[in-house]
């Protein structure tokens, strides 16, 4: 299996749905209020998926998104 593959199957169904809201240009606060989540919760999810993504920050995260998941 890839190491990109992995970095997708890691990935939990809330992680997920954060990072795709944040690929829409949504801020935490925005995919907080989106999805009742606290906004503290909500980073930790982005630094989660940045973690099992191997990126670095926030737009890394949604270019790898993008470049791999087939969805965005």
């Amino acid at each position: 299996m890839s190491e990109v593959q992995q970095g997708l199957d890691q990935l939990s169904p809330r992680e997920r749905g954060v990072v795709l809201l944040l690929v829409q240009g949504k801020t935490s606060r925005e995919i907080a209020a989106a999805t009742g989540l606290a906004e503290s919760t909500v980073k930790g999810y982005l630094k989660s998926a940045r973690q099992k993504t191997r990126t670095t920050n926030r737009v890394e995260l949604a270019d790898w998104w993008e470049r791999h998941s087939g969805v965005a």
